[in-house]
């Protein structure tokens, strides 16, 4: 079996972390599913957004 690259394992930590997180603000923190996906949403679509139309710097959108 071939070794993961070292990109693969970044997104892969990248991913259990992301769910992780999203089950700890759904579940421990009574927050809901639903409203833990669009907690999430929105502060990955506010950066986006701001960066797209108010010219935010790349980096400090990142």
């Amino acid at each position: 079996m071939r070794a993961l690259t070292d990109t693969s394992q970044t997104i892969m930590l990248t991913f259990a972390l992301g769910t992780a997180t999203g089950d700890v603000t759904g579940f421990c923190f009574d927050v809901g599913f639903v409203d833990s996906a669009l907690l999430f949403g929105a502060a990955i679509l506010v950066p986006c957004v701001l960066h797209h139309f108010a010219w935010l710097n790349a980096v400090a959108a990142f």
